[in-house]
């Protein structure tokens, strides 16, 4: 016997099987008593696991930075760019005045 012709024959036994319209004996009492047990979404796990590939990503961009800016150093600056560096940084602070 072929697997089709089972198929068909199980299908037709099946439903020549009389429709009952009355749930099983105390059905609704175990779905209510499983509607407790549903779990509650955990968005921290959530957060986390949607932060952990671009967290990732973001650190191999960190080391490839650094593994290049190690490899190929920036030239040394001049001696006298230092002073203007400071004049930019501390220009803002120069002019709220003296302390007293």
């Amino acid at each position: 016997m072929d697997s089709e012709h089972l198929h068909r024959k199980l299908i037709a036994a099946a439903r020549a099987l009389p429709v009952d319209q009355e749930a099983p004996f105390c059905f609704e009492k175990r779905i209510i008593a499983n509607l407790g047990t549903i779990p509650r979404p955990d968005f921290m796990g959530w957060l986390a696991q949607t932060l952990f590939k671009p967290a990732v990503f973001f650190v191999g961009v960190m080391m490839l930075t650094g593994v290049w800016t190690y490899v190929h150093p920036a030239p040394p600056t001049a001696e006298n760019d230092v002073p203007e560096i400071e004049n930019a940084i501390w220009a803002p602070l120069d002019s709220l005045g003296e302390a007293v």
